[in-house]
């Protein structure tokens, strides 16, 4: 079976030109799936970040909350730690709306448990947002 040399040129041409556009859209889709992945490591990456920052931003919190609620500290340094508190959350009047330390004390007991998920959930902005600080490099 003898094979015409025209038509082996038009096989061989036919495979050379297939087998360019094969690679070529496997390194686009290559280059797309890497882009990909890189993005993907990048939202976790930012996400355990966040979650890093929120923990230790939680544990202060309860420190903070644990040394407001111990009776064995006197008025004056419990309601000290009122003002970190504040600035932990970022919020200057948040549990010092009054000024006076019995009665701030007194409104925190009160409106704690009430605000305990809200103090959570702007401690997860806080931490989202000294992250994103970091990223940017705007400390």
């Amino acid at each position: 079976m003898e094979v015409k040399v025209k038509t082996l040129k038009k096989y061989i041409l036919f495979i050379v030109v297939f087998s360019v556009i094969s690679i070529i859209a496997y390194n686009v889709y290559d280059k797309k799936r890497t882009e990909k992945m890189r993005e993907i490591e990048m939202k976790e990456d930012i996400e355990e970040a966040i979650d890093r920052e929120y923990k230790d931003l939680l544990e202060e919190y309860n420190s903070i909350i644990e040394t407001i609620q111990d009776y064995d500290y006197s008025t004056d340094f419990r309601s000290k730690y009122l003002y970190k508190l504040n600035k932990l959350l970022d919020s200057p009047n948040r549990y010092t709306k009054n000024g006076w330390y019995h009665i701030d004390l007194g409104d925190f007991e009160d409106n704690f448990e009430t605000n305990k998920d809200e103090d959570k959930e702007i401690l997860r902005s806080i931490a989202a947002r000294n992250v994103y600080k970091k990223i940017l490099g705007n400390d």
